[in-house]
């Protein structure tokens, strides 16, 4: 691992690289005003990608530490990157949670077409407002 990481370093940002594919593609399906069907699975991909990121470094980090050939450089590297994606993994859980899980509460919520109880929510039908003044207050300007 001292002279070549053996692969172990792309693992994340191949991931990483995937995610913002589909990122990208929502952003430009967002901007033509289609409606993207995978916004949701989007957030859990990203989540996906950090508990594999994690899985990974910590299978990594077993197997050179088993071989021998990791130093404590090395070993803080891991921790950062451990870190990072727990930290990022609590972040868009935190995102999800507040979008996807409160947004179906919320719709189940939705209260009927009809007027409430006290009527204090209630929209009027129909509201008209004219420009024309009437005929007394054009006599008091």
């Amino acid at each position: 691992m001292k002279e070549w990481p053996g692969g172990d370093a792309y693992f994340g940002a191949l991931l990483n690289s995937w995610i913002h594919v589909m990122m990208y593609s929502y952003y430009t399906l967002s901007l033509l005003k289609i409606r993207c069907p995978w916004k949701k699975y989007l957030t859990m991909a990203q989540l996906l990608q950090f508990c594999a990121v994690v899985v990974y470094t910590l299978a990594v980090a077993v197997v050179h530490h088993r071989n021998g050939d990791i130093d404590s450089t090395q070993y803080y590297c891991l921790g950062v990157q451990i870190f990072e994606m727990t930290s990022l993994f609590f972040l868009f859980m935190h995102f999800y949670s507040k979008t996807y899980k409160n947004s179906k509460k919320a719709a189940s919520q939705v209260p009927s077409s009809s007027a409430s109880q006290d009527g204090s929510d209630a929209v009027p039908e129909h509201v008209s407002v004219t420009s024309e003044t009437s005929d007394e207050s054009k006599k008091d300007m």
